[in-house]
């Protein structure tokens, strides 16, 4: 009686989701002749795994948009609970995933955004263990306070002053047990992903697991983030709005980092930044540049810029100007020279709406089908149309016409569920090197429109970075690199002409159309 009601349940498609709960399960059995705490954390992810697999099957909600917003929410608060009992590589995942406000649904970002904030710091009992450097703390320092001054998903940093020179630094500790639990709980990640793909094969974010994975290595380990850390200072030492700490290499391993101490304010504490006598829009241009800069430029990407990462304070030689001081050099992304030099001319023919150039970098990017999507994606004006201004803000409804313009053009108007996958499958095409780009410029964007900045000023800032970065030649002579950066300049001062001519166009003809309407009513 009971296996009938069962059946009468589960359809072929329902009785795919146990098989998979199940799949998982065993998975995690396998793991049974690890420690204890492996094997739980992997039945523990299972079965977080079969509920919201369950749960999106038997809701049945089809193209009921507020019936899947449901589920997303009820599925995005479990595994917020999974990382938060996990811990660790657990909670850089889930902040990982509320990055990706251009992929996921705004339920998972939402939820899961609260990670930036919940990281638990450890006993100093606990992480003192990790100090390698074959002598006692107090052997180092004169004094490190026993409290951390800051905790994140992988380490704690705690505020000393050394023995030798009495100057303040800050530590940086590695929590214990992390390596040993990496391959466990990536492959835990890893079931859990799979379980989605296999019940949704169009929403494909294997790749998100491939990026993680290859991340977590380059995060824990210290010596790679210092040596990160003074390759952007060696960028940025020409400007003085913005300060890296300095290393300190005599006492950092790969599981322990000593720096400069910096005092400062979150950038996204408007009070405090006020405070100081500072305009938190002036601000968030500082950030806007600075972060183009390293892009455009270099082609070096900061991975995580949170506002946790951000701190301002009094510039030291102009306390009446503000200064940024850029934290955690953990995870960059070296971008190639040709893809630097095609995302700066693509950012350009996004801003002057050069549709020609778009096409030929998107080809070059193997997405030329997708070509028209990404003024959207970069200033929110459609490819098509009416020209906007730049700057224009837009709402989700506007966006979501847009994509749905994009289909009817493929004679193939699309759901809100096949927008969601077109979607997906756009972004999943894109060259890997611009997933991050995109992650970090989206966590930029949030930052500017917090400390209210405009999409305008934030897009003239791009603006003005990727024509310059685009003349950047890195193996040419300083005398040829000073021509170049020249040539830039007056090929910014051309392409602002043609911008301000353009907008001026888009403004007069608007002008115009509204005094005929007034003219004929």
């Amino acid at each position: 009686m009971a296996l009938s009601v069962v059946r009468s349940l589960v359809s072929a498609h329902g009785r795919q989701v146990v098989a998979l709960g199940l799949a998982t399960t065993g998975s995690a059995l396998a793991y049974y002749h690890a420690p204890f705490e492996p094997a739980t954390r992997v039945l523990r992810t299972a079965s977080v795994a079969a509920s919201i697999a369950l749960d999106y099957h038997l809701s049945s909600c089809g193209d009921d948009e507020q019936c899947l917003a449901r589920v997303h929410e009820r599925s995005a608060t479990k595994i917020l609970e999974l990382c938060l009992r996990h811990g660790g590589i657990f909670v850089k995942a889930g902040q990982y995933l509320a990055s990706l406000t251009h992929v996921l649904p705004p339920q998972y970002t939402a939820t899961l955004a609260t990670l930036q904030d919940k990281a638990h710091p450890r006993p100093f009992r606990d992480v003192v263990a990790i100090f390698e450097l074959g002598q006692h703390p107090l052997d180092v320092f004169e004094h490190i306070d026993t409290e951390p001054i800051a905790a994140a998903s992988l380490a704690q940093v705690h505020r000393a002053v050394l023995r030798k020179s009495g100057e303040h630094v800050a530590v940086k500790i590695q929590y214990p047990r992390l390596h040993a639990l990496l391959d466990t709980d990536i492959h835990s990640l890893t079931r859990l992903v799979k379980i989605i793909v296999r019940l949704y094969p169009n929403l494909d974010f294997m790749w998100m697991i491939d990026e993680f994975q290859g991340n977590m290595a380059k995060e824990m380990d210290f010596e790679l983030e210092g040596r990160s850390a003074e390759r952007v200072a060696g960028y940025l030492r020409n400007r003085r709005d913005v300060a890296v700490p300095r290393i300190h290499w005599n006492l950092t391993t790969k599981r322990l980092l000593v720096m400069e101490f910096m005092e400062g304010v979150r950038v996204d504490n408007i009070g405090a930044i006020r405070k100081y006598g500072f305009d938190p829009p002036s601000v968030s241009s500082i950030v806007s540049d600075v972060f183009a800069h390293l892009i455009f430029h270099h082609g070096f990407v900061h991975a995580d810029p949170h506002p946790g990462n951000i701190l301002i304070r009094p510039r030291p030689d102009q306390p009446k100007l503000p200064q940024m001081v850029l934290l955690d050099h953990g995870l960059y992304q070296e971008l190639t020279d040709e893809f630097r030099l095609d995302y700066c001319r693509l950012w350009v023919a996004c801003i002057v709406l050069d549709l020609r150039a778009i096409r030929d970098v998107s080809r070059r990017f193997g997405v030329e089908s997708y070509y028209k999507l990404f003024p959207m994606l970069f200033t929110f004006r459609p490819a098509g149309g009416e020209r906007k201004p730049l700057g224009t803000s837009i709402n989700k409804e506007a966006v979501l016409e847009e994509i749905y313009k994009f289909g009817q053009e493929r004679d193939s108007p699309l759901s809100s569920r096949q927008i969601t996958m077109e979607a997906n499958d756009f972004l999943s095409s894109l060259p890997r090197q611009m997933l991050l780009v995109l992650k970090t410029q989206n966590l930029v964007r949030q930052i500017n429109k917090h400390l209210g900045g405009t999409s305008l000023g934030r897009l003239k800032v791009m603006f003005r970075q990727a024509v310059r970065g685009s003349f950047v030649v890195h193996d040419h002579s300083v005398v040829s690199r000073m021509i170049w950066a020249i040539v830039a300049e007056i090929q910014l001062v051309k392409l602002r002409l043609a911008l301000w001519l353009a907008e001026l166009g888009t403004w007069i003809s608007r002008f115009n159309r509204s005094d005929d309407r007034v003219m004929i009513g």
